[in-house]
């Protein structure tokens, strides 16, 4: 695709804005996980029941998946709470034919379970809309000592798999904002390269510290960020305006852009992010 690059970030609900945006080749969803967390004093992520949350996510899963172009991928990224049921409605929603891989994101961070495993991925479930769909193979170095001289052995590592191990945001990273959820570059990178060209769009729905317009805009893709939270907007918008595109062949690997700096100099009152559950919730929610 080619044309001028945008970098747009609107406030508003995916389930109303998603239709009047450019059409994109990559949505990327990273909704509310229904945790039953206070992330901040107006930020409360809980519904009544996993079955209020599915009716309340769907919905907006489903607006955006109708927005794509007609060869779209999307990412539906969620926790072990509601993986499951998300998988299924997914299925239910835009067909079984539609579903390519179920990505885990295996990550290392503080805690420790005596009575269980603990909890260290989340899951990423990728939907192609059609057959002629962007997937551009990603490779990884082969394990220290591989002998690469081998016939079948590829001198750029070996391709990578639905198991993705990459760090979590460490309370000392460089990228790191301050908002409660956010996720690393190297992880959008990886996302962003692997299912769309440069110059194509990149629709993120729930769009938080704006993660996903910094890779996209490092990697000469358009993006749409859109988000019901005034502070969410407030800091996409700053981390975009912060953000130039790079040239092909200086655009950073996932290991190096780990290593960027893109703190802001912004002093963030995040308390004021909005309960987005409140938006659209029934009446009847219960206090908590």
């Amino acid at each position: 695709m080619t044309g001028t690059l945008f970098h747009t970030v609107t406030e508003g609900d995916c389930l109303d804005l998603a239709s009047h945006v450019p059409k994109p080749q990559l949505v990327y969803v990273d909704p509310p996980y229904n945790t039953g967390k206070r992330f901040t004093e107006e930020w409360l992520d809980s519904w009544p029941s996993t079955s209020a949350f599915i009716d309340w996510l769907m919905p907006r899963l489903e607006a955006c998946w109708e927005a794509m172009t007609a060869n779209g991928n999307m990412i539906v990224h969620i926790d072990w709470r509601t993986s499951h049921y998300i998988k299924v409605a997914m299925d239910q929603l835009v067909g079984e034919a539609k579903f390519r891989n179920e990505i885990i994101w295996a990550y290392r961070s503080g805690g420790a379970c005596k009575r269980q495993l603990s909890r260290k991925h989340d899951t990423l479930l990728w939907y192609a809309k059609g057959d002629d769909y962007t997937f551009n193979v990603q490779r990884e170095p082969y394990a220290p000592g591989t002998d690469t001289t081998k016939p079948g052995f590829h001198p750029d590592g070996r391709m990578l798999t639905d198991v993705w191990p990459l760090s979590f945001l460490s309370t000392s990273s460089n990228e790191r904002t301050g908002y409660p959820t956010q996720k690393p570059l190297t992880l959008l990178t990886r996302i962003i390269t692997m299912f769309s060209n440069e110059g194509d769009i990149v629709l993120d729905g729930f769009s938080g510290s704006g993660t996903t317009g910094v890779a996209a805009k490092l990697l000469n893709r358009s993006c749409t960020l859109l988000d019901v939270s005034p502070a969410a907007i407030e800091m996409s918008r700053s981390r975009l305006n912060a953000t130039s595109p790079m040239q092909k062949e200086n655009c950073p690997t996932s290991d190096e852009i780990g290593q960027l700096d893109f703190r802001l100099t912004d002093d963030y009152n995040l308390s004021a992010i909005p309960q987005q559950v409140q938006l659209e919730l029934p009446s009847d929610r219960s206090a908590q």
